[in-house]
């Protein structure tokens, strides 16, 4: 009986640890690289997806996973690349609950980040007109 009661309590203890403990994601990073080994092919019981964009001077690159088994729910994180420091910065980093996979985009107006869940919902709408550019006009 005992055993059973253990195991009970070790099983509650899994199920209701929080799953942003998981892994915390890094604020900034060097290099894209980095990024890809960071986060590398799967967490917990699922794959990494990724999504990358440079479109008018901005790279972005994003990264969802759905770590859980019987959970509906994803960790999405972005990265902007800022090329006065040279690095990634961490720009958005959430918990979806209710959607295990997303799909991104990113049209050329508005200045936009989209996310959707699998049924095509927008879940995250977020403005990149204010995040740093590379002037690729005046290089030469």
């Amino acid at each position: 009986m005992r055993y059973f009661a253990w195991v009970i309590t070790l099983i509650l203890l899994l199920c209701l640890t929080s799953a942003e403990d998981l892994k915390k994601p890094p604020k900034q990073v060097k290099t894209r690289d980095e990024l890809v080994n960071t986060f590398g092919k799967a967490i917990g019981f699922g794959p990494v997806q990724r999504a990358e964009f440079a479109r008018f001077g901005r790279q972005i690159f994003c990264v969802w996973y759905s770590p859980f088994s019987g959970r509906s729910g994803c960790f999405l994180h972005v990265y902007y690349y800022d090329p006065e420091k040279s690095e990634w910065i961490l720009f958005i980093d959430r918990f979806i609950n209710d959607t295990a996979d997303l799909s991104a985009e990113m049209p050329s107006y508005p200045e936009v980040l989209i996310f959707k869940n699998a049924e095509g919902k927008i879940i995250v709408n977020e403005s990149i007109a204010k995040l740093p550019e590379e002037k690729w006009f005046e290089k030469k």
